[in-house]
């Protein structure tokens, strides 16, 4: 039974891998957008739903990760018209985006399961410190602010506020 690319599809069908693959991907999509959210307002924020997600996509990677690449790869329209809600692009989808590549690298080169969670709460939130300078549309100026002092303090302020049990 090949798949996709000529890989074995491991007796999955394709339209089960994208719907599993595409409902885990916008639900932390739009789950993640949400704490960001909170982050902004709130002393200390609940990962644990977030860590759940991503403990789920951790499992589609390791069972068909075909789908889970093509989404992280899909154009900024695309994410926006499924995701049902607008989103940081800089912030949100590519933190998804950054954490999913993360994942399936770790997951290739033998990262031990135990250390898969702590590389993708790392690799989500690795654009976090542009919270503060959410709502610019300056690209580039966002991306200059990451190699400031400024975008350090902002993400150790932010990463502080993120609780996740037993983590």
């Amino acid at each position: 039974n090949q798949g996709i690319f000529n890989q074995r599809s491991q007796g999955l069908e394709v339209s089960d891998v994208f719907k599993e693959s595409h409902e885990a991907y916008f639900s932390l999509l739009r789950l993640f957008s949400e704490k960001c959210g909170q982050l902004k307002s709130d002393e200390t924020v609940d990962f644990n739903p977030v860590m759940s997600s991503i403990q789920n996509m951790i499992a589609i990677i390791k069972k068909d990760d075909r789908m889970l690449l093509g989404l992280s790869n899909a154009p900024y329209s695309y994410v926006m018209h499924h995701a049902g809600t607008p989103v940081s692009e800089l912030i949100v989808m590519n933190g998804i985006n950054v954490m999913i590549y993360s994942l399936k690298i770790a997951h290739e080169f033998g990262v031990a399961d135990n250390h898969l969670g702590y590389i993708g709460v790392a690799s989500l939130c690795n654009n976090i410190g542009l919270l503060d300078s959410e709502g610019s549309d300056n690209k580039e100026q966002l991306e200059k602010l990451r190699s400031t002092g400024q975008y350090e303090m902002s993400a150790k302020k932010y990463v502080k506020k993120i609780r996740i049990d037993d983590f």
